[in-house]
This record gives structure tokens, sequence and C-alpha cells, in this order.
């Protein structure tokens, strides 16, 4: 949390310097370096009934990535049918995607490490665009470490 307010200062911070120069805050930072940004739309998912038809809301908008929660409120270590409903989440994303879009699933530090290592090859058939916070950040940060390293390692012991 510590890390999310000194961010919040950091942007007030600039967006106060550009207002006070009148200028856009690219500019302040050296200036453009890039015409486009690819951007992606919030579709919610804790109720993944409703998955679907908001991650089709989006590409009827024009976006071409969504980010969903990757479950609702669920332990450390979550149950066979927590974990199933998680996997359903990313597998009705890519069927309503398709190929040529992108999904992401952010599990907001809800899952222990241990559920992590064990749930997230368990996504890599739907080929999520990334996994946001699988645990709390900042907090056993050799787990975390653990916990990437281990991934790696299995991909190329495959």
């Amino acid at each position: 949390m510590l890390s999310s307010a000194v961010a919040g200062i950091d942007q007030a911070l600039w967006d106060i310097a550009g207002r006070a120069l009148d200028l856009p805050v690219y500019r302040l930072l050296g200036g453009p370096v890039r015409d486009r940004v690819r951007v992606y739309g919030w579709v919610g998912g804790d109720d993944p009934s409703a998955v679907a038809e908001s991650i089709a809301a989006q590409c009827e908008a024009g976006l071409t990535a969504v980010k969903l929660n990757a479950s609702g409120v669920t332990g450390a270590l979550p149950s066979a049918a927590s974990t199933a409903a998680i996997v359903e989440r990313a597998s009705i994303a890519r069927s309503t995607l398709g190929d040529d879009r992108d999904f992401a699933l952010d599990f907001h530090g809800r899952i222990s490490p241990a559920a992590a290592r064990r749930l997230i090859p368990t996504l890599e058939p739907f080929q999520p665009l990334f996994i946001e916070e699988p645990v709390l950040p900042g907090g056993d940060q050799a787990a975390l470490t653990r916990l990437v390293n281990g991934i790696e390692h299995a991909d190329r012991d495959r």
C-alpha cells in the first residue's frame, strides 16, 4: 500500500508541475516516445456468468485486450472448486476473445506462493497476456522469487 501511496503522490506532483508550467506532463518527461499506446479494458470477473458479456462489450468498443479478476474472494489456498472456477474464467476469456485479442488476470494478491505455483501453469494453455499480483507484493519477496524461479525451471525442464 505504501508504494501505491507514493506513486499517487508522484503522479499528483507531476500534474501540479504541468499545470503550473502550462505544459503536458509528457513534455516535462522529455516528449512523446510513441504515437500509439495499447490499452486494455477492465471487465470485473467476480461474477463469472457476466465475463463473456463484459468482454464482448469491450471488444465492440474497439479494445483488443481486457483484464479481469482471476477470482472472487478466495482463500490463500483455493479449493479444487475455486481453482476450477479460475481456469474457467480464463477459458471463457480466451474463447470470447479468440486468438487475435488478449486478456490478463488480476489475482489482487489473494493466493499464496504455493497456490500460485500450482495454479499458474494450469492457465498457460489460455495464454494470458500477463498475470497480475498472484501474491501480495512486498510481503514475502523470497517466496515470490522462488515462485518465479520455480515456474522458469519447470518451463526449462519440460
